[in-house]
């Protein structure tokens, strides 16, 4: 069985980076809401769930703290989500006091696209990550078109793995992958999702992270049972 398909909400206009990004999840197949009025976008927390919520500042002086209260309110669904602001130069003093207290993170709204997709990507991946080195096989295509990849993992989740190497693969690629369990545990394997490179500047590893789609069999429940074993 597939995982949910994360969602995202998007409020008020789009800056460059997020024009770049969207397509890219979109092809990593999270589902984008994209709400202009931030009235709206209140009442849409109030009724739906989502994993992470992006809003461009400023909004009305008042509207910031509301929308706060409204992401972290107990009773929303979403109360969990991510929530990541772009801030106009000038403006992050206003979110400022808000970081670790409702707001995750805050990023220039001229922030490059690749500071963006990794920012939302590492606030989508809510899975605990154990750092593991497992062998792990990537494909893409199929016969002699077929491009294969051993690589080993770096952490692992639940829902998501990071690789070593394998940037030949573009963000949103589909490939089919392999992992090894250590001992006599069963060989996972089924579909992932590229969903951003590793950032060389921030990160000692030289990578891609991958998000499941699907597993064969029952590999999402031997691959849990592994992970929470390991965690325990």
């Amino acid at each position: 069985m597939a995982p949910r398909s994360p969602r995202l909400l998007l409020i008020g206009t789009q800056t460059s980076a997020l024009q770049r990004v969207i397509p890219l999840l979109l092809r990593a197949e999270y589902h984008v809401e994209q709400q202009w009025d931030p009235e709206e976008a209140l009442r849409l927390l109030e009724s739906r769930r989502f994993d992470l919520v992006i809003a461009r500042h400023p909004l009305r002086p008042d509207l910031l703290g509301t929308l706060v209260k409204a992401v972290r309110e107990r009773s929303v669904a979403c109360r969990c989500a991510g929530l990541l602001v772009l801030a106009e130069p000038g403006s992050a003093a206003d979110v400022q006091p808000m970081l670790g207290r409702g707001v995750n993170r805050i990023l220039s709204a001229d922030a490059p696209a690749e500071t963006l997709l990794h920012a939302a990507a590492g606030l989508l991946a809510v899975a605990p990550r154990l750092p593991l080195r497992l062998p792990a096989i990537l494909e893409q295509g199929l016969g002699e078109r077929c491009t294969r990849v051993v690589t080993e993992t770096v952490n692992v989740s639940s829902s998501g793995l990071l690789l070593r190497g394998a940037r030949e693969f573009t963000v949103g690629t589909k490939l089919r992958f392999e992992l090894e369990l250590p001992g006599l545990a069963p060989t996972i394997r089924g579909d992932a999702s590229v969903v951003r490179h590793t950032s060389e500047l921030r990160e000692k590893e030289s990578g891609i992270a991958v998000r499941m789609l699907s597993f064969a069999g029952d590999g999402e429940r031997e691959l849990a049972a592994f992970l929470e074993h390991a965690l325990g």
